[in-house]
């Protein structure tokens, strides 16, 4: 069967017209807005606040309040505030546990913040800091999990190799041949004596 060509580009005109774009042209100009559009859109996530952070509940499953570039906090039904990080990696979604949210106590000291922080404990501004730290690796191919654990089995290793892990292992090893007396003696040396100059 033949198709009349001008009869074929009035009914696809027609069908334009129905949809309400006018014409051809208008239909790409439209295309290209709702483009750009949906760019703006990506561009102009609102991102969280601590107020939100705080003070949102899930009800009866978890919520998911995005702060945009795949961070988002997961509130879940019994309370606890978790941060995720959601990437691609080889086409693949791969899902992060950053860590828990929490607030920075009044008065903590710089030492106390970094130990909080290597327990994965963040505040929002530390969580978007971490969420860039983990965008660099994503974009090497580096899984953020995967350095997690290393810098844990670092961290185990510097533990293990401080003065006063050798020396309890040391004692632990030779008690056996003292009398509790000793033992004793040896303990309080190390604790009044030498751990307050060497270190722990």
């Amino acid at each position: 069967m033949r198709i009349d060509p001008i009869l074929s580009i009035e009914s696809r005109l027609e069908s334009v017209y129905k949809s309400g774009y006018g014409c051809p042209g208008m239909l790409a100009q439209k295309r290209v807005q709702r483009k750009s559009g949906y760019k703006a859109l990506w561009k102009d996530v609102e991102m969280l606040t601590d107020t939100e952070c705080r003070t949102k509940k899930a009800a009866d499953k978890p919520l998911k309040l995005s702060d945009g570039k795949g961070l988002y906090l997961e509130i879940r039904v019994n309370g606890s505030r978790l941060w995720r990080y959601r990437y691609k990696i080889d086409g693949r979604e791969n899902l992060f546990a950053m860590g828990e949210y929490c607030q920075q106590s009044p008065g903590e000291t710089e030492a106390e913040g970094k130990a909080r922080r290597a327990g994965r404990r963040f505040t929002l501004a530390e969580a978007r800091a971490e969420r860039e730290r983990c965008r660099a690796l994503v974009k090497q191919n580096i899984h953020p999990a995967h350095t997690q654990r290393t810098e844990k089995l670092r961290r185990a290793i510097e533990a293990e190799n401080t003065f006063k892990a050798i020396a309890e292992t040391w004692i632990a090893e030779n008690k056996a041949h003292w009398s509790d007396n000793y033992l004793r003696q040896i303990k309080q040396r190390f604790a009044a004596d030498a751990y307050p100059r060497i270190g722990v």
